[in-house]
């Protein structure tokens, strides 16, 4: 910022002059401290604002993105199951076998539910992002919640997902948030880990202060996609192997678990597999 200090008594053209050639402000040698503190604190004042508005329209820019990012998954996302409904649908109008009419009632189950998964994954999002999600913490039995999660995923189609207990599964923690967790993780393992490879879930909960809980399954992440998800960025589908399409799951875990206090790792190698690894503290803040 440029301020042109001018000798007491000259004249509006020389003023004019030095406002023309790109001054900021015009001040006279026999200006007080006082005015000078005054007229300081006013350039400050702009400055502060004008960086303020930068920061609102760089925040802006990027909810514009992410809402254009979410609906481009929603709708790239939507696209199979809906064919799928629409197929199963149509069968089911002609005189089919029973045996047909129910695998066809299954698929139709099957779409259905992960269109709701999607739906409700975008609802997080946005809550999160409003900031109006509420975490409600409680006596949690960890080990129990997995289980149930596990045996949602145990359908003869999904894979083999297995599941295994070390030290206690007590912690403090909203069982929904922890859940929709656990969804996604083994979710995303299941639907793109190596095709007929395990998934592993591990409990570690050897530590006083903090619970671990590892997915593990086969195939390995692209280092695009391994940094995108250590970065809690949204993925759109691309690519084929582990944690292709993604999608929103590892997002929203990301946001999840923060609430928690705790922490995601993402380890992924062509010889070890992918792993994601949750820390949650074992208490709540009060």
């Amino acid at each position: 910022t440029l301020v042109l200090v001018l000798p007491d008594g000259a004249g509006p053209a020389l003023a004019a002059q030095a406002w023309s050639s790109g001054a900021a402000d015009v001040v006279c040698e026999s200006m007080s401290i006082a005015a000078l503190e005054h007229k300081i604190n006013v350039f400050a004042g702009f400055h502060n604002e004008r960086q303020r508005l930068v920061e609102l329209a760089a925040n802006l820019d990027q909810a514009l993105k992410a809402n254009e990012l979410c609906a481009a998954m929603l709708a790239h996302d939507l696209r199979n199951p809906l064919t799928a409904v629409l197929t199963a649908a149509e069968l089911l109008q002609r005189e089919l076998p029973p045996e047909v009419v129910r695998s066809t009632a299954l698929r139709l189950r099957s779409s259905g539910r992960r269109m709701q998964v999607m739906v409700e994954r975008l609802l997080y999002v946005a809550r999160v992002r409003a900031g109006t999600l509420r975490m409600r913490f409680e006596a949690l039995d960890l080990a129990a919640l997995v289980a149930q999660i596990v045996d949602e995923f145990d359908d003869g189609a999904a894979g083999n997902v297995s599941f295994q207990l070390r030290g206690r599964a007590d912690i403090e923690a909203d069982g929904g948030a922890i859940g929709q967790v656990l969804s996604n993780l083994i979710g995303n393992a299941v639907r793109y880990g190596e095709s007929g490879g395990e998934v592993q879930v591990l409990i570690d909960g050897d530590a006083a202060d903090a619970v671990r809980l590892r997915v593990a399954n086969r195939g390995s992440l692209s280092d695009d996609m391994r940094q995108r998800m250590r970065a809690a960025q949204p993925i759109l589908h691309g690519g084929a192997g582990a944690g292709a399409g993604a999608g929103l799951g590892l997002y929203i875990v990301h946001q999840l678990v923060t609430l928690h206090r705790g922490c995601v790792e993402v380890d992924s190698d062509a010889s070890s597999g992918t792993a994601v690894t949750v820390t949650i503290p074992r208490r709540a803040a009060h």
